[in-house]
């Protein structure tokens, strides 16, 4: 009988670390998720009040193009929201992502200075419905002048 409450207590504990583990990873800014240029995560929002976090770094001034997918939600509502964050977390510029599409949606070209950036992905119209998310480009562009909090005049 001892041995039974000892393996039941020992299993518990191995499923409550590995909850907190995974509850721990992504869900806010200090245990971002890193993504490198042209790499796809998948997450989910797993209750209105989940969130995940992305980080990357561009090593020179440039832009970026976010990619984002997901399986077919029988509405056309906005369902998810996608903020791009500032190594500081303010926001720089938000995107907004419906249901009722069958094709990898495409965000247009993000300016941006040499830095470290988040990508927040919340609900807004709340979906537990896997996503897939990319980061295209951090392409080098000297000429280019951003518009955002740090943009040079």
């Amino acid at each position: 009988m001892k041995k039974q409450i000892c393996l039941i207590l020992a299993a518990f504990l191995l499923t409550m670390s590995a909850l907190t583990a995974y509850a721990d990873t992504g869900d806010k800014a200090d245990t971002a998720i890193r993504i490198e240029p042209g790499e796809q995560v998948s997450g989910s929002l797993v209750s209105s009040n989940d969130h995940d976090y992305y980080v990357f770094t561009l090593p020179a001034e440039g832009y970026i193009r976010l990619s984002f997918s997901h399986e077919y939600v029988d509405n056309g509502n906005v369902y998810w929201k996608t903020d791009i964050l500032d190594g500081k977390l303010q926001k720089y510029c938000t995107f907004s992502w419906v249901g009722d599409s069958f094709v990898e949606l495409y965000s247009g070209a993000i300016g941006l200075d040499a830095g470290t950036y988040y990508i927040h992905v919340y609900p807004y119209y709340h979906s537990s419905v896997p996503y897939t998310l990319g980061k295209k480009g951090a392409v080098p562009a000297p000429s280019f002048r951003t518009a955002g909090p740090s943009a040079k005049k």
